[in-house]
């Protein structure tokens, strides 16, 4: 299988019927995405898209890192974040 070049890539933003598309737990104040985390890790025990809320210490700081990586790549190669 052939790679796609990288001006050929395409970010997909993956939402579950109960959440609403395109929001970012990451934008929320710290207590409160852990908050948000406990809630939907509780309300969805049997649903593989939560399952990273139910060890939300470990995917926070995974998530912060490559988000920071990825705005700063994003910046490198051009990009002008509007948000």
């Amino acid at each position: 299988m052939k790679m796609k070049a990288f001006e050929e890539l395409t970010l997909v933003n993956y939402c579950h019927r109960d959440c609403e598309p395109l929001k970012n737990i990451m934008r929320l104040p710290k207590e409160e995405a852990f908050a948000s985390a406990e809630k939907m890790a509780a309300q969805h025990p049997e649903t593989t898209a939560f399952y990273r809320f139910a060890d939300f210490d470990n995917y926070y700081l995974m998530r912060e890192k490559q988000d920071e990586y990825l705005y700063s790549r994003f910046k490198a190669l051009g990009g002008e974040p509007v948000s």
